[in-house]
């Protein structure tokens, strides 16, 4: 999904964040993380009228029958796990994309604001929404850059899907500290992501650039995005690392999901 580019992170939890700061501008192998990440936004907005060709395992995503059935399985597993934890209230979907995971969200809360930094993502959430026959005045539809935004309000749950992968290392921390300013005291998260590469429409890492992959578009365009492959837990103890009691758990192939809060509110 696309969630924004281009400007260095903003301290939003008042706490020393200048050496993740200067970091922050050179990315993996040391590229620009400005330019890698205004990159991965065109890549999005670029794909995003074949975006749900992947979920579907549609057109050149197709890899069989068999391959279909764990798929439709495996998200059934996630989309459970979802059900369990019970959104309620005010929730907040960072990247939502095409709204794959949007009507879910919106069945058992009170009110959902997403956010995308692209406008056509965001076009094809509303379609998606409208088709669903959602209410349309518990939504609220945001476009933004997110390392730009800053909430006006707080939210009872976060959830964001295949973003955190998408996520740099060096603007890891950055990230979190946004995901707390905008929940309230005992707000919960709850995230989806890909386990491993599916070979789906990645067609190499680049040399020496491990959080960095080459996508091609149907119509043959290629971007360089930041796609990161977390290992439960190792996850796990980085977020502990930076006040979060995070629970990680893995599908048998294509995905990690995760649930849970922060620690001082455990």
């Amino acid at each position: 999904m696309s969630s924004g580019s281009s400007r260095d992170p903003d301290n939003r939890s008042g706490h020393d964040s200048g050496s993740m700061q200067k970091s922050g501008r050179a990315g993996p192998a040391g590229r620009d993380t400005a330019a890698l990440l205004d990159e991965q936004m065109a890549y999005y907005r670029a794909r995003s009228p074949e975006y749900d060709q992947w979920w579907l395992r549609a057109g050149k995503y197709d890899r069989g029958p068999r391959f279909l059935r764990s798929w439709d399985e495996e998200t059934d597993q996630v989309r459970a796990a979802l059900d369990e934890f019970g959104l309620r209230g005010r929730i907040l979907e960072i990247a939502c994309g095409t709204g794959w995971w949007t009507p879910q969200l919106a069945a058992g809360a009170e009110q959902v604001t997403v956010i995308d930094a692209s406008s056509e993502m965001l076009a094809r959430c509303r379609a998606r929404m409208a088709a669903a026959g959602s209410d349309a005045a518990k939504l609220e539809y945001l476009q933004s850059d997110i390392w730009e935004w800053l909430p006006e309000r707080r939210f009872e749950a976060v959830f964001f899907g295949f973003w955190l992968s998408h996520v740099p290392e060096v603007r890891f921390d950055s990230f979190w500290e946004l995901v707390d300013g905008a929940l309230l005291p005992g707000g919960r998260v709850f995230f989806v992501d890909s386990a491993e590469s599916t070979g789906s429409s990645r067609i190499g890492d680049l040399a020496g650039t491990p959080e960095t992959e080459r996508r091609e578009l149907n119509d043959g365009r290629r971007f360089d995005v930041v796609k990161r492959y977390f290992e439960p837990g190792w996850l796990r103890q980085r977020l502990a690392g930076i006040g979060w009691d995070i629970q990680v758990q893995r599908t048998a192939r294509f995905f990690i999901f995760a649930q849970g809060g922060r620690i001082a509110d455990s």
